[in-house]
């Protein structure tokens, strides 16, 4: 079935008691998606990725109400990300990656306040992020990497207090790390490498307990790392802070990190 040639999904809009449409890795499903979407009211879990969509996201998909998952990632679809999907009250899986949306981060998404994974990485997106971040109380997952975002890092991440993955690798983000992150208790993986960052790390990120996976490369950060020896043992080779010519390390951290215990 193909969405150019043909009745461009219109068979399946008609079918108005569907709660699950699963229409992934499929080259032959191209074109763009039928406004008639919006028209699937009782739609839980919405999933067309790895296909070959085309065209702008349909502003009608924030019309299904009942959505708790929504993946078009891996498709070509170009023009900016709807603020009406911020009307998804209930969505809890967002991903709209690796597709050509340009634009900005609508300020909607702030309403999602049931939303545990938004990734929106491999995207032309640039911009701020949204004022109100600390609106998505259940958020674990941001992943945003591979976006031309050109600003600051906003101090508001460190408000996502159940963020466990915060990935927002190669992506033009200037400034320092906001001291913030370090309240992050629930913090398992933070990717910041690639960037423009300057200044030094903040020593809050040695407090993080669960901490396993830390990438600050290829940034400008300098001054003396702040991890204590227990902290380098047990991230290891989770730990990159390589392109970073600023950057010591406290010899004592080297030799404590180096004892077993």
């Amino acid at each position: 079935m193909t969405l150019d040639e043909g009745d461009k999904l219109r068979d399946v809009t008609r079918v108005m008691i569907m709660k699950v449409l699963t229409v992934s890795q499929n080259a032959l499903i191209r074109g763009e998606v039928p406004q008639g979407i919006g028209e699937l009211k009782n739609l839980v879990h919405l999933d067309l990725s790895y296909n070959s969509l085309t065209g702008p996201i349909p502003s009608r998909i924030g019309e299904l109400r009942s959505l708790v998952g929504l993946d078009l990632s891996y498709n070509s679809f170009s023009g900016s990300i709807p603020g009406q999907l911020g009307d998804l009250a209930m969505l809890q899986k967002l991903d709209l990656s690796s597709n050509n949306l340009t634009g900005g981060v609508p300020a909607t998404i702030t309403g999602l306040t049931s939303l545990t994974f938004l990734a929106l990485s491999n995207n032309g997106l640039s911009g701020r992020l949204p004022a109100g971040l600390s609106d998505l109380r259940d958020l674990q997952y941001l992943i945003m990497e591979n976006n031309p975002m050109g600003v600051p890092l906003p101090s508001e991440l460190g408000d996502i207090a159940r963020l466990q993955e915060l990935r927002l690798a190669n992506s033009g983000y200037s400034g320092s790390i906001p001291e913030t992150l370090g309240r992050l208790a629930s913090l398992t993986t933070l990717s910041l490498e690639n960037n423009n960052l300057t200044g030094r790390i903040p020593a809050g990120l040695s407090r993080l307990k669960r901490m396993y996976h830390l990438n600050l490369s290829k940034n400008g950060l300098d001054g003396v790392v702040p991890f204590d020896g227990a902290f380098l043992r047990r991230l290891g080779r989770n730990l990159d802070l390589s392109g970073n010519p600023g950057l010591c390390v406290d010899d004592r951290a080297v030799v404590q990190a180096r004892i077993p215990r």
